[in-house]
């Protein structure tokens, strides 16, 4: 039996013939045995290889951007995020950024992966309203987006722009609440 044979590979630490077994003989197995393997390669310490293997298994990006986070510089991790062109990795290290505090790169990599309700987000929490505004206005938001102004427009006291964002939203009630407790009603 192929498998009990790949499994001997696998535990003797004879990971080439191992995947050989799976790829030829025991097709079920190779998405897992090519993910022991890259667990095998992480934990001594070869990063490439465990990077291959685990593309081999079709993991996806983030995860492997991950495993470049924890064990290499963050020089090397924006660089393969940069390589790689993807939305979604852009997205996970803008996010990443946002984490270590770093907006200014948060906000780079969140415009390059075109993530504009995060982008509204970091501009609310950094009091820089006029941008997030014009974000909203400009790339026609998501209506989170727009929600998130208005909730921030709302805090900030400005009752006449937060209900033409919660209408954009589409959070009709909210813009019908600011406008009773401000006697605006008929200007609805």
């Amino acid at each position: 039996r192929f498998d009990l044979l790949n499994k001997l590979y696998q535990a003797r630490g004879q990971w080439t013939k191992a995947t050989e077994v799976a790829r030829e003989h025991d097709r079920i197995h190779i998405l897992t045995t090519n993910y022991a393997f890259s667990r095998h390669a992480q934990l001594t310490g070869d990063l490439q290889a465990a990077i291959k293997a685990m593309e081999d298994t079709g993991t996806r990006k983030v995860e492997i951007a991950r495993l470049l986070y924890d064990k290499f510089t963050e020089e090397d991790v924006e660089k393969h995020v940069l390589c790689s062109g993807d939305a979604k990795l852009y997205a996970w290290y803008g996010k990443v950024c946002e984490a270590e505090g770093k907006m200014d790169k948060a906000l780079e990599y969140l415009t390059k992966a075109g993530d504009i309700q995060s982008m509204v987000r970091l501009h609310c929490q950094s009091k820089n309203t006029e941008k997030a505004v014009n974000i909203v206005r400009e790339k026609n938001g998501p209506p989170a987006a727009a929600f998130l102004v208005a909730k921030h427009l709302e805090e900030c006291g400005n009752d006449l722009a937060a209900i033409e964002f919660y209408s954009l939203s589409g959070r009709y009630n909210h813009a019908l609440r600011i406008a009773q407790r401000a006697g605006m009603v008929d200007d609805i």
